[in-house]
C-alpha cells in the first residue's frame, strides 16, 4: 500500500502521508457454534425461521471475543417496525422476543460441549 501511494504521489509531484488504523478482527462464526444454534432453532417450535446471512464486510466488537472463544453472532429479531438503525438513540427494541432469546441461550448452554 505504501509503495502504491508513494508511486502515485511521485507521478503527480505531490507529497503524501498514510495513516492507517487497525480495527476489529473479522467476525468469523465458529462452525460448531453455528451447528448448535441450528439444532436449537429446529428443536424450538416457537422460532419461525432461521435465516443464514451471506458474509458481509462489516466490523463488530464481538469479533474480538470470537477470536478467543468458540461462538457465533446471531440476532433474535428484536428490530421494531420503525426505520431506525440498531445503534440509533431512537431504536425501540421489540421486547416481545426477549423471552425467546433467553430460552435460546439456555438451550444452547445445555447442548454445548466444552
Amino acid at each position: 500500500m505504501t509503495r502504491i501511494i508513494k508511486n502515485i504521489s511521485g507521478a503527480y509531484g505531490i507529497t503524501h502521508q498514510l495513516d492507517y488504523e487497525f480495527g476489529y478482527d473479522p467476525l468469523i462464526n465458529n462452525k460448531y457454534a453455528v451447528d448448535i444454534l441450528k439444532q436449537t432453532v429446529s428443536d424450538l417450535k416457537k422460532i419461525q425461521k432461521l435465516e443464514i446471512l451471506k458474509p458481509v464486510m462489516s466490523s463488530e466488537g464481538f469479533s474480538y471475543y470470537l477470536s478467543k472463544f468458540r461462538g457465533c453472532l446471531w440476532w433474535i429479531g428484536a428490530k421494531p417496525n420503525k426505520p431506525y438503525p440498531l445503534h440509533s438513540p431512537y431504536f425501540d427494541i421489540n421486547e416481545d422476543v426477549l423471552p425467546r432469546g433467553v430460552e435460546m441461550m439456555v438451550k444452547i448452554t445445555i447442548k454445548w460441549e466444552i
